[in-house]
């Protein structure tokens, strides 16, 4: 089983270096210019206010709370300087980690390595992602992508064997990943809905360890993101009026049925209308009806329809391992989207969430996993025609994202 593994992924990394291998020597964009000044004043980490600076660092004053976000590119900076290469290959590589563990867990819903691999190799070159994989500057969403998934694997560890070591690399990595960026900040209060599936006997343990997680969460966010905001122009109390709320809603679903569903099978809809909007999603798609749909009340029910139509076959079928994972994952995507929304909302429009091509990734692939669970789940040997034709449809989004990147 391991061995097929290794084998598809490495055939998927021959694809992603195939195609990214281009820009390994593009320079840095945007935002890294200014992050590398602020770095190259601070001789070393272990200066007096260099740490506590680096978790303070907001972008343009712009209030962010991703402590580790600084940390982790100024460590980076420290190791290869002005090598511009060697931070694309960095951020290659990572993506490609991330790919891997994408790959293990879909393994906890599948057996079928076709199904897998044309799944993920057509998810890992979506033209969303050619952004935070060209952009070096944002490794840290991918870094903190990965301490998640391995603090799932950890936390999916013991509840079935009561390892108390895997609840502490649990605690550990999932810590790290919220801390790294904020729109996976409620990510570990939905680990809870895996309780359903493996029914623990020592759930106290459990709860323990999200209390560790979240007070060691409101410490930082005490003495390191309150203490900051008096230097900037950003207030808490703004985020959650009700326009905000409203306004972040409609935009989580906007999001999901246009970008993650409808632009990733036509990406030309999502293709820049002029050369100067080459970075963001500048095409027909959200240039012409967003505004539209973020100034009204959520026009895609249909897409929570066919969430919960989903959970409700699951039930009735007494699927509680997909069920409950389903579950998670549907609330894992719509609170990074949702959290996403909220937390830039007075620092940018609404549109700026659908056209930043790098808060895609998150929503893709929470969908490919969906997809994955779905076709395993309801497509049997009888079914094989419906299998097939699926399989040609994903080629054909794959076909269509490769050519545009």
């Amino acid at each position: 089983m391991r061995r097929n593994l290794y084998l598809l992924f490495l055939l998927n990394s021959v694809i992603i270096f195939f195609l990214f291998l281009p820009s390994i020597k593009s320079p840095p964009r945007s935002d890294y210019w200014a992050a590398f000044y602020y770095f190259s004043k601070i001789k070393s980490i272990a200066e007096p206010g260099a740490l506590k600076f680096l978790s303070q660092y907001h972008l343009f004053g712009h209030g962010r709370f991703q402590p580790l976000s600084h940390i982790i590119l100024f460590y980076l900076f420290s190791i290869f300087k002005n090598h511009i290469t060697f931070y694309n290959f960095f951020n290659i590589s990572v993506y490609l980690l991330l790919i891997f563990c994408i790959y293990r867990l879909s393994l906890e819903f599948s057996k079928n390595y076709f199904l897998i691999f044309s799944l993920i190799t057509a998810f890992s070159v979506l033209l969303t992602h050619f952004d935070i994989v060209c952009w070096s500057y944002h490794c840290y969403v991918i870094i903190g992508f990965i301490f998640l998934i391995l603090g799932l694997f950890s936390f999916i560890k013991y509840l079935k064997t009561y390892n108390l070591f895997a609840l502490f690399i649990f605690v550990l990595f999932s810590l790290g990943g919220i801390l790294c960026y904020e729109p996976f900040s409620l990510w570990p209060l939905f680990f809870l809905f895996l309780i359903g599936i493996y029914k623990p006997s020592n759930k106290a343990s459990i709860f323990l360890s999200l209390c560790v997680i979240y007070f060691i969460y409101g410490l930082f966010f005490k003495f390191l993101f309150l203490d900051s905001l008096n230097t900037y122009s950003y207030s808490l109390t703004k985020m959650f009026y009700f326009g905000s709320l409203i306004k972040s809603a409609n935009c989580t679903i906007s999001n999901i049925f246009l970008i993650n569903i409808i632009s990733n099978i036509s990406p030309f809809l999502i293709f820049p209308l002029k050369t100067f909007k080459n970075v963001d999603l500048g095409g027909v798609f959200v240039d012409k009806f967003t505004p539209y749909y973020l100034s009204k009340p959520p026009l895609f029910i249909g897409t929570w329809i066919i969430f919960i139509c989903l959970l409700i076959l699951l039930f009735r079928k007494r699927d509680i391992k997909n069920f409950y994972f389903i579950l998670f994952f549907v609330l894992a995507m719509l609170s990074s989207v949702f959290v996403l929304a909220l937390t830039r909302i007075q620092t940018n429009d609404m549109l700026y969430v659908l056209s930043q091509p790098r808060y895609q990734l998150i929503p893709n692939f929470i969908i490919c996993l969906l997809i994955i669970i779905f076709f395993e789940d309801f497509f049997s040997k009888s079914y094989r025609l419906i299998k097939i034709l699926s399989i040609a449809f994903i080629f054909c989004i794959f076909s269509l994202n490769f050519f545009y990147l």
